[in-house]
């Protein structure tokens, strides 16, 4: 299963779209989901973050917008950080990294903008 987050700029480009992809992998259930990796590409005047999960989520991710500094924090309720690092760099069109951070059942993941953007959330569905 994939989820997807499209978020539609504000300001910095008319027409700028980052996307969010969770993937998953088949692993046995007993395993804690974690994050497995996360990259960004350009898609079609398109932001593509994505970020694989050793499992899928059952439920998009909540999160929100910061106006100042320019920020989309995402939580991901049971998944842990498996990334060994708290800190991926992208400096990429309006991302510049991807903050990760753990506390207790849920971590975190905050992108640091170059400008505000907002956000929607898509869930998509892919069998391995």
């Amino acid at each position: 299963m994939n989820s997807s987050w499209e978020n539609s700029m504000f300001g910095w480009r008319s027409r700028f779209l980052a996307v969010a992809v969770l993937a998953a992998a088949s692993f046995p259930a007993w395993a804690q989901n974690a994050i497995q990796s996360i990259n960004s590409s350009q898609q079609a005047g398109s932001e593509v973050i994505r970020i694989e999960l050793s499992e899928p989520l059952a439920a998009l991710p909540a999160g929100f917008t910061v106006q100042t500094p320019p920020r989309i924090a995402i939580d991901l309720p049971g998944v842990s950080n498996g990334l060994g690092k708290s800190n991926v760099d992208i400096n990429q069109g309006n991302l510049r990294s991807v903050s990760v951070a753990q506390a207790g059942e849920r971590t975190r993941l905050v992108l640091n903008l170059k400008a505000p953007a907002g956000y929607r959330a898509q869930s998509t569905a892919r069998c391995w």
